[in-house]
């Protein structure tokens, strides 16, 4: 977009070739900083709540001969035992897996917008070929939110349903907003062109964070991908080989 000739036409011209590029570093690092700040508070409740459930220590006054007063009858327990009946309040469920599913979320929800929209204000001679690669596109994205959605722990319900109708219902309010600024609508708008553009490379750097960090690196270095057996491992990485030939595939395609 920030190629379009439009733009130099205006006298809106970015100097910097690697302008798409920044901004998607920039919604990177949003993602990353929500996601820090989200661990670091998760931990810090979680660590609390294990603190306030944390029984409370014995104590036992000291003989001046430094035996321990006990009654008579009462068994001696010595303090290596008593080490290994200490046992802190679980908490359940990881306190950031909601939060990198709704950051997911939030990037998916920004390109569902955009595409809805593109898809409305599109050409004629382009729209049958954008609308199948849309529903692929959104089908397998589709999937890798309904997996992570239905792999937390301690969700509550409204959520469960709230998240995936989100993802079900904004592209096509995407839709809708074109078609209810299709009369007005100037996609050579200089204006609009940075405008879907910036928003494009955000939602660009928020996804790849989520993919790479949440999504990838998480499944295959830290989750059931780590140890699993030989079979499995083979699937999943051809899976994974496939997914990116596809989608690569489908942007060639679109």
């Amino acid at each position: 977009m920030f190629k379009n000739p439009c733009l130099a036409q205006s006298g809106t011209i970015l100097k910097y070739e690697a302008t798409t590029t920044s901004i998607m570093m920039g919604g990177a690092f949003v993602a990353f900083l929500v996601d820090f700040v989200g661990h670091r508070i998760g931990h810090w409740r979680r660590d609390s709540v294990a603190k306030r459930h944390q029984p409370p220590s014995i104590t036992s006054t000291e003989t001046p001969t430094g035996e321990s007063s006990k009654s008579c009858g009462e068994p001696a327990v010595s303090n290596l035992a008593a080490l290994g009946h200490h046992h802190p309040h679980p908490v359940a469920g990881h306190p950031n897996d909601s939060l990198s599913v709704i950051i997911l979320e939030v990037g998916i929800i920004f390109h569902s917008i955009l595409i809805g929209i593109t898809l409305v204000v599109a050409g004629d001679t382009v729209f049958i070929t954008l609308f199948i690669v849309i529903v692929f596109h959104q089908m397998f994205e589709g999937l890798a939110l309904g997996a992570r959605i239905a792999s937390i722990e301690g969700l509550p319900k409204t959520k469960f349903i709230v998240l995936p109708l989100l993802f079900a219902f904004i592209t096509p309010i995407g839709m809708a907003i074109g078609i209810g600024m299709i009369n007005n609508f100037n996609g050579n708008d200089p204006s609009t062109i940075l405008a879907l553009g910036t928003l494009d490379a955000v939602s660009a750097g928020i996804l790849t964070w989520v993919g790479f960090v949440s999504m990838w690196a998480n499944d295959w270095l830290y989750g059931e991908l780590t140890h699993a057996p030989l079979v499995k491992t083979a699937v999943a990485l051809f899976s994974l080989m496939a997914g990116m030939a596809l989608m690569g595939l489908l942007g060639k395609w679109a």
